[in-house]
C-alpha cells in the first residue's frame, strides 16, 4: 500500500509498497492565449509507469502577456432631423464611436458602407413645386446619389443599386458639406476623432502629422515630437481557482500597460500588473464507504486484510492486502498466505514455533516530537522578561545581503530587499516578493516544506521576542498575516505554536500589516533563544512583498 504513513510507528516493518518516485516537473507550455489571460501546464512521471506515485502529475498556472486589443464600436444613428425647410431642406442624423482599447482599430478603421459620422440626404418633396429650391441648390429630376463631403472623403459610398431621387440638391461640381451648405470638394472639412479640421489644417493621427485635403487627412508623416503617455488596460477577470480539489489556492487578475502604449518621451506606466487573491476550488468528488468519506484516488485500510479505493465513477473496490508481499518476511521466516478471514503472516518453521505479524485494523497518525530524543529543545524559549527589557530592534538593516535568502524572489525583489524601511529608488515596489508560481503552495494549515519564505541569519543566537513587518510601499501590496520558523542549525526548523489550555498546541498565525506602507507589530507571548528566523506569509492583499525588523536582545 502506498499512502505514505507508516503502518507500524517505532517498527522497521513497512507496508509502502508499488510506491514510485517523481521525476522532474517538465517546462510549462506556452500560453494558451496569445493576449489576454491564458493557461500553461508542465507534467512529470512516474517511474517506474506501473508504480503508484502520490501527487499531481500535471499542474496549470495563470499566463498573460498583453490585453487583447479591443476595437472602438458606433452607437446608433440618431433620429433624423426635422427637415431644415418646408420645401427643399435636408435632413441629418448623427452618431458616435466608442473609443477603441488596447490599440484596437477605430471606428473609421472597422468594415462596413459607411464611416462617416454624419449623414444628410434630400427631405421629401410632397407637394413642393420644382421652382422651390432654397437659394444654392438647384433642382435634381433623377440624381443617382446625392453627394456629399462624406463621399469626396471617402467615409461613405454611393450605392449603385440605389433609386435615384427627384428634389433640390447642391449643383453639379459641389457637394452637401455637414453644416447642409454646398461646398465645392476642396472646401471640405475632415473629422477626425469627433474633431473637426479645415483644409489646409495640420491634423495629428496618433503620432503621425497630416494635412486635411478634400475633407480627408493626406500626406501623413511620422511626427518626431510626438510623445504619448502609457495607460494601464482594465483589469481582467479573476482567473480560474487553480489546484487539486477541496483546497485553498490562488487566483490572478492581469492588467498590461497598452492603453495606449508609451511612445517617444510619454511617461512610463506605474504601478503593478498583476494582482492575486485567495479562492476556494472546486469541493472534491468522494466515495462514501462505512459512514467515512474518502476522496477519489484515496486508499484506506478497509479491515484487517482489505485494502479499498474510491474509484473515479465514486464507487469503493476493495481487495485482499498482505503487507509482506512486497518486503517479505524476515530471514528464516515463510510467508503463509491468508485465508478466509485470517491475514497473512509469517511463520518460523523448524522448532515448532510460530511468529505471526499481522496488519492492524487502522492506520495510526505520527506526529514529529517537537524536541529530540534528550530531551532538549533544540530552539529552547522562555518566558518574557519584565517590561522591555528584551525589546530592541536587533539591526536587521545592518546585516549583510548573505543574511537573507528565500525560497525564491522575484528579480528586482531579492531577499535583500527585506529590510524594514528599504528602498530601492528604482522600483515603486518595495520589500522582498517571491515567484509567483510559490502562491499556488500558499496553504491556510500548518506551515510545511513548501511555500514561499523570507530567512534571517542573525549571524549568532539572539533573544527573539517579536517582529516588524511592512508591505511593498504602493498598490495595496501586504502581507496580511504569517508564521514564525526559528532555527540554530539552518536544517531543522520549529514552527512558533501557541500554547491553548487544554488542547494541542498549534501554529500561531500573526496579524500582519492593513496597508502598504505602515509597520505592523508582533509580539511573541514567549522569548525565542535562535540565530535563523524564517518569516512564512499566510495570506495576502494583492501581492507578498514584504520587509523585516527583528524585536529582541543579545542571548
Amino acid at each position: 500500500m502506498c499512502n505514505g504513513a507508516s503502518d507500524c510507528p517505532g517498527s522497521d516493518l513497512s507496508d509502502e509498497s508499488g510506491c514510485g518516485v517523481w521525476a522532474q516537473w517538465g517546462p510549462w507550455s506556452s500560453c494558451s492565449r496569445t493576449c489576454g489571460a491564458g493557461t500553461m501546464i508542465r507534467q512529470r512521471s512516474c517511474s517506474p509507469q506501473e508504480a503508484d506515485c502520490r501527487g499531481e502529475r500535471a499542474q496549470r498556472q495563470q499566463c498573460y502577456s498583453i490585453a487583447c486589443p479591443v476595437d472602438g464600436y458606433w452607437f446608433p444613428w440618431s433620429t433624423w432631423s426635422n427637415c431644415s425647410k418646408g420645401c427643399g431642406g435636408v435632413e441629418v442624423r448623427q452618431r458616435e464611436c466608442f473609443p477603441p482599447q488596447n490599440g484596437g482599430r477605430t471606428c473609421t478603421e472597422l468594415p462596413g458602407e459607411t464611416s462617416s459620422t454624419i449623414e444628410i440626404r434630400p427631405c421629401p418633396q410632397d407637394s413642393c413645386t420644382v421652382d422651390s429650391c432654397p437659394l444654392g441648390l438647384v433642382t435634381h429630376s433623377c440624381a443617382s446619389c446625392p453627394l456629399t463631403c462624406a463621399h469626396v472623403s471617402g467615409a461613405s459610398v454611393c450605392d449603385p443599386d440605389m433609386k435615384c431621387f427627384t428634389g433640390c440638391w447642391c449643383p453639379e461640381g459641389k457637394v452637401m458639406s455637414h453644416e447642409s451648405v454646398c461646398v465645392p470638394p476642396e472646401e471640405c472639412v475632415c473629422e477626425v476623432s469627433g474633431v473637426r479640421y479645415w483644409p489646409g489644417q495640420q491634423v495629428k493621427i496618433g503620432c503621425d502629422l497630416c494635412v486635411c485635403e478634400r475633407g480627408s487627412p493626406q500626406h501623413c508623416q511620422p511626427n518626431p515630437e510626438c510623445s504619448v503617455h502609457c495607460g494601464w488596460s482594465s483589469w481582467s477577470l479573476w482567473g480560474e481557482c487553480l489546484g487539486p480539489c477541496g483546497v485553498q489556492s490562488v487566483q490572478w487578475s492581469f492588467r498590461s500597460p497598452n492603453n495606449p502604449s508609451k511612445h517617444g518621451s510619454g511617461r512610463q506606466c506605474r504601478g503593478i500588473y498583476r494582482k492575486a487573491r485567495r479562492c476556494q476550488t472546486e469541493p472534491c468528488s468522494e466515495c462514501e464507504y462505512h459512514g467515512q468519506t474518502h476522496a477519489v484516488g484515496e486508499r484506506w485500510k478497509g479491515a484487517q486484510c482489505q485494502l479499498c479505493q474510491c474509484l473515479p465513477n465514486l464507487t469503493v473496490h476493495c481487495s485482499p492486502y498482505c503487507p509482506h508481499a512486497a518486503s517479505g518476511c524476515p530471514q528464516g521466516l515463510v510467508l503463509i498466505p491468508g485465508e478466509g478471514d485470517r491475514c497473512c503472516h509469517c511463520e518460523e518453521t523448524g522448532n515448532g514455533s510460530t511468529i505471526v505479524s499481522t496488519t492492524p485494523m487502522m492506520l495510526p497518525i505520527t506526529l514529529r516530537p517537537s524536541t529530540p530524543a534528550d530531551g532538549t529543545p533544540a530552539v529552547p524559549s522562555y518566558p518574557l522578561p519584565p517590561g522591555d527589557d528584551c525589546w530592541s530592534a536587533l539591526g536587521v538593516h545592518l546585516l549583510p545581503s548573505e543574511s537573507f535568502t528565500a525560497s525564491s524572489h522575484q528579480p528586482s525583489h531579492p531577499p535583500s530587499a527585506g529590510r524594514l524601511h528599504g528602498r530601492n529608488p528604482h522600483s515603486d515596489l518595495q520589500g522582498w516578493s517571491p515567484e509567483p508560481e510559490e502562491y499556488r503552495e500558499l496553504l491556510p494549515g500548518t506551515p510545511g516544506q513548501s511555500g514561499p519564505f523570507l530567512q534571517i541569519d542573525l549571524l549568532q543566537k539572539h533573544n527573539i521576542t517579536g517582529v516588524l513587518i511592512q508591505g511593498g510601499g504602493a498598490f495595496e501590496t501586504f502581507v496580511s498575516s504569517f508564521y514564525l520558523q526559528f532555527s540554530n542549525d539552518a536544517r531543522q526548523w520549529y514552527t512558533y505554536k501557541e500554547m491553548i489550555t487544554d488542547a494541542r498546541p498549534k501554529a500561531k498565525v500573526f496579524q500582519g500589516n492593513s496597508d502598504d506602507s505602515g509597520v505592523a507589530l508582533a509580539r511573541l507571548d514567549r522569548m525565542v533563544s535562535a540565530r535563523f528566523v524564517r518569516i512564512l506569509p499566510h495570506d495576502f492583499q494583492n501581492g507578498i512583498y514584504l520587509r523585516v525588523e527583528l524585536m529582541g536582545c543579545a542571548s
